[in-house]
């Protein structure tokens, strides 16, 4: 869980085979409609609950249908602001 005031992000990341990492889009994996860029949040409960609805979204399925990415909410001014 995330503490602390800031505005958390959603965001994924997919593995392919070798070395290749490349971010998700985050706001279809969790069925959230953005203008543009990453979905945000101001509360961490809401970032969570996008969290689970995506990984909840791909259960059981193949890497082809949209499975095997990482989710992670991140309080992003906590890491701009080092604290």
């Amino acid at each position: 869980m995330l503490h602390g005031s800031g505005v958390r992000t959603l965001i994924g990341l997919d593995g392919h085979m070798g070395p290749t990492i490349t971010y998700r889009d985050t706001a279809r994996d969790a069925d959230i409609r953005v203008e543009e860029g990453l979905p945000t949040f101001a509360r961490a409960a809401a970032c969570q609950a996008a969290l689970r609805h995506a990984t909840k979204k791909y259960s059981g399925k193949s890497h082809a249908e949209g499975n095997y990415g990482s989710f992670l909410c991140l309080n992003y001014s906590i890491m701009i602001h080092g604290q």
